[in-house]
């Protein structure tokens, strides 16, 4: 199995983002933006030293957990991580294994890697709404 969670993570971790409203905005060194799936499922994936992540430091290549946040639709398959399970589409998940998220990922279709590897050649990752 390929490891879509760390991939996203390296691939798009402090990348430019293509807004709504055409405009370029750069995210911090240490962050990424939300993972877009092919049915339309998005999540933010984070792990750096401030997230709720294994090892939890900025910029590692291989995480073990990571944190999960605003999904934009409940998915049972991280339910039991939700910090807030009365709000599951308005709550993080901490220390999500990479397994699951890989399977939460593959569970809706996986996401666009060739259009994700000509936005990470251009610097400006397109199609993704941040909030």
């Amino acid at each position: 199995m390929v490891d879509l969670c760390n991939y996203w993570l390296n691939a798009t971790r402090g990348i430019n983002v293509k807004l709504a409203n055409k405009e370029i905005s750069q995210l911090p060194y240490y962050a990424n933006p939300p993972l877009l799936c092919i049915d339309g499922f998005s999540v933010s994936i984070q792990a750096n030293s401030s997230a709720y992540c294994y090892p939890r430091e900025d910029n590692c290549k291989l995480y073990e957990n990571v944190e999960l946040g605003y999904p934009s639709k409940f998915d049972d398959l991280i339910y039991e991580w939700a910090e807030d399970d009365s709000a599951p589409c308005r709550t993080v998940y901490g220390y999500v294994p990479v397994d699951v998220v890989n399977r939460l990922i593959e569970k809706h279709g996986g996401y666009d890697l060739e259009q994700l590897l000509i936005d990470k050649l251009s610097n400006v990752l397109t199609g993704y709404k941040v909030c």
